[in-house]
Order: structure tokens, then C-alpha cells, then sequence
């Protein structure tokens, strides 16, 4: 009969693989969130308005989406580099712009290694480009100021611990799950296949005779007695 501890231990024996993998992938995500160099975010809003504010026009909105596409441009990121205390190329992989589709609003995001640095960089490119978009007004017709500064954020973007440890929980349970569907398909195998062939065991001149003229027959009871009383 079955004992109880052996049925409560039964299915921990089944799924140990799965439960291992799980705990590995939650340690990998962990260990990824302590090593990882963390990465700060910091956002300046550039604002674009018409000059001649008694003609209804969308003129601010467009020049918004121009001012958006160039603000990575030399004449732009050089003097904001400077400003930075960093390379101009470095500062390119850096900062991402995107202009708003109904409002004529640019917002200028950093990433850097530490929160104050990524104010900075935002900060120093939103003056690059208004400077840069001001000696153009006589052009464009549209003036360029900054509607809010880039502040040092208080905790980074990343890495974030939670997705960390979701994708290593995830991989784990992809891993378990793989080592279990294997060990299934071998018990399975083991399970369903034929027992050993004994008329391999046989001798070969026997298993010819039995392939010409059927099965060889059998010594009765009775032969087997007159063989043994004619010793």
C-alpha cells in the first residue's frame, strides 16, 4: 500500500525540474538587476508658436514636427555637446526627440549613466535647438522657448527589477517545461516498449528449420519417460 509520504512527494518528484528552473531564472534575473549598469531618463519640452499670431494657421504645429526630425544635426548637437562636457556622437546616441501630432511641442529625452547628467543633456540640447530655431524666425515666421526644463529623475529607468525577474521567471518556466515534456516522452517510451526477443537466444540451425517446416516439434511426456527408461 501506498504511504501517505509517498503520495505527497509524488508530484514534488515530477515538477522538481520546472520549480528548479524557476528559482534559477528568478537568481539570472536578479544577479542581471545588480550588475547591470542602471540608466537615468531626463525630458526638456521645446514649444513652437507663429509669430504673427492674428492669422489662424498650423504653422507652429509644422515647424514642430521640422524642429523634431533635426534637432540631432551638427549645428545643433555640437554646441550642445559643449555645453554637456561630452562628445558630440556620443550625445547623438543619447537623446531621442518626437514631436507631438496636435500640438506644437518637441520633447527632448536623454538616457545617461546618472540622473544629473541626463538633465544636463537634455537641458543643453533644448537651448541648442531654440538658439539654433530663433536665428531662423525671419524664415520660418515661428520662435522657439523652452516650456519645461529636464530635471534630475529620482530612480532610473533601467534596468527595472520586476521585468527583470518576470523574464528570468519566464525563461525558467520555458526550461522546466521543456525538461519535462522530454522526461514524459522517455517514460512514455519505456513504458510501451516490447519485452526481450527469446528466439534470438535460439540456435541458428533451429531457427532455418522453423522458417522451412513450421516449429520444430516438442519431446512428450511419453518419449521423454521411454528415453529414460531405455538408459
Amino acid at each position: 500500500m501506498v504511504s501517505l509520504r509517498a503520495r505527497l512527494t509524488a508530484p514534488l518528484r515530477r515538477v522538481w525540474p520546472l520549480l528548479l528552473a524557476v528559482v534559477l531564472g528568478l537568481g539570472a534575473g536578479l544577479a542581471y538587476n545588480a550588475l547591470t549598469a542602471p540608466t537615468y531618463s531626463a525630458q526638456a519640452v521645446v514649444i513652437v508658436t507663429a509669430t504673427d499670431t492674428t492669422v489662424a494657421s498650423s504653422r507652429d504645429v509644422s515647424y514642430a514636427a521640422v524642429f523634431g526630425r533635426i534637432f540631432n544635426q551638427p549645428e545643433i548637437l555640437t554646441p550642445a555637446a559643449a555645453a554637456a562636457g561630452v562628445d558630440a556622437n556620443q550625445l547623438r546616441t543619447r537623446v531621442q526627440g518626437t514631436a507631438a501630432t496636435d500640438s506644437p511641442s518637441i520633447q527632448l529625452t536623454a538616457t545617461a549613466t546618472t540622473a544629473d547628467a541626463a538633465a544636463a543633456e537634455a537641458n543643453a540640447v533644448a537651448k541648442a535647438l531654440i538658439d539654433y530655431g530663433n536665428s531662423r524666425t525671419a524664415d520660418t515666421g515661428v520662435r522657439l522657448a523652452l516650456l519645461g526644463s529636464a530635471y534630475p529623475p529620482a530612480t532610473r529607468s533601467a534596468p527595472v527589477l520586476a521585468l527583470s525577474l518576470g523574464v528570468g521567471a519566464a525563461a525558467g518556466i520555458v526550461v522546466g517545461g521543456l525538461v519535462l515534456a522530454a522526461d514524459a516522452g522517455r517514460r512514455r517510451r519505456a513504458a510501451g516498449s516490447p519485452g526481450p526477443d527469446h528466439r534470438n537466444a535460439m540456435p541458428a540451425g533451429v531457427l532455418a528449420a522453423e522458417g522451412r517446416y513450421g516449429p520444430a516439434p516438442r519431446p512428450s511426456a511419453d518419449t521423454v519417460g521411454v528415453n529414460g527408461s531405455g538408459q
